[in-house]
């Protein structure tokens, strides 16, 4: 009766990444139960790089993350040096500086 679940991996969170990436970026909010939630857009409004609500480093970033196969989500040190991380970029008209993200890591192991 059914499949057996998957097993939990490290990769689930790369996709959850993803999918909070796209969301954030995407600043469309839908309504249910009368509290605001995000939208998580169709891919194909999206994945093709050329929408502005999604910049180009971010798009490639978010479909590797969410690949339908977990190993091919690499891992989270890989996202952090993705160009999305690592170069400045133009967000709906504005730019915007790299986050340093490996920084953000090595801090958080640190604590």
């Amino acid at each position: 009766p059914g499949d057996p679940p998957r097993e939990y991996t490290l990769y689930v969170d790369n996709w959850s990444l993803g999918k909070t990436l796209l969301c954030m970026l995407w600043c469309t909010y839908g309504e249910f139960r009368n509290e605001k939630h995000p939208v998580v857009p169709e891919a194909t409004l999206w994945e093709d790089e050329d929408d502005p609500r999604v910049p180009p480093h971010a798009a490639n970033l978010i479909k590797t993350l969410t690949n339908i196969d977990p190993l091919s989500r690499g891992t989270m040190q890989q996202a952090c040096m993705h160009p999305f991380f690592t170069e400045s970029f133009t967000h709906m008209g504005e730019e915007f500086q790299p986050v340093g993200m490996q920084d953000l890591l090595d801090a958080a192991r640190r604590e």
